[in-house]
Order: C-alpha cells, then sequence, then structure tokens
C-alpha cells in the first residue's frame, strides 16, 4: 500500500497538475487568438496530454534522484522528455514533421532549462545540518 500511496502523491497528483495547466493554457490560447481548436475538449485527442503528462511527472522524479550528478539527470530528463515527446504527440497524434516536433519541442525544453538553471542560481542555498553547531536537546 505504501508504494502506491508513493506513486499518487509523487507521480499522479503531480501529472493531474500538469494536465491543468496544458488544457488550461491550450484553452486560454483558443480564447484569445479566437479560432476553434476542437481537439482540445475531445477524449481521444485528450490522450495525449494525459500520456504527455504522466510521462513527465515520472521524469520530474527521476530528475529530482540525488544519486545522480545535476548535468546527468538534466541529461537523462531531455532524453526521457524527447521520448515522451515521440510517444505523445508524433506517435499517438500520427504526425509526420517528426524532426520539426522534436525542434520545436527541444527549444521548449531548453527555454525551461535556462529559467530553472536561472532560478537555481539566484536562489539561497539551505545550510548543511551537518556544518551548523546546533546540538539537538529534545529527540
Amino acid at each position: 500500500m505504501e508504494g502506491f500511496k508513493k506513486f499518487v502523491n509523487n507521480i499522479l497528483y503531480p501529472a493531474c497538475f500538469i494536465f491543468t495547466v496544458i488544457v488550461f493554457s491550450f484553452s486560454v490560447l483558443n480564447a484569445l487568438m479566437d479560432f476553434t481548436m476542437p481537439y482540445v475538449l475531445t477524449p481521444k485527442t485528450l490522450l495525449p496530454f494525459i500520456v504527455f503528462s504522466l510521462i513527465l511527472s515520472w521524469s520530474n522524479e527521476v530528475f529530482r534522484n540525488r544519486k545522480m550528478s545535476f548535468p546527468a539527470a538534466h541529461f537523462i530528463h531531455y532524453i526521457i522528455f524527447l521520448f515522451n515527446v515521440l510517444i505523445s504527440f508524433i506517435i499517438l497524434e500520427q504526425r509526420q514533421n517528426v524532426v520539426g516536433t522534436l525542434i520545436a519541442f527541444s527549444i521548449l525544453y531548453l527555454i525551461g532549462a535556462l529559467v530553472a538553471l536561472i532560478v537555481r542560481k539566484v536562489s539561497p542555498k539551505k545550510p548543511d545540518e551537518k556544518k551548523t553547531t546546533y546540538k539537538k536537546q529534545f529527540k
């Protein structure tokens, strides 16, 4: 039961959040651009978004693995992301322009990675518990 609880908390809930953001973003774009995107609200065309959200949530969990160095984790996350795009938006939607789609999503990933890197560099570091002089008095 613990494994299922971990799956729900670490993968399913974030996947639902990612899916909600994607669908909301496409709905806002539809309203702002004033053109019809009927595929956004049909169950058949929501399937790629659901698959994309689940795999992205799982890859984020892999990315948070502290056993790997940051560059290695980032590279593996990028490879899983491209594989995710290949499955979700090329195979499931049966698109023909494979290279163009992968390049477009690679550019989006690069922008997101740069923002994450800037936030990582700007945010204050947490102090290590081992380096503090504080000693616990109560157990």
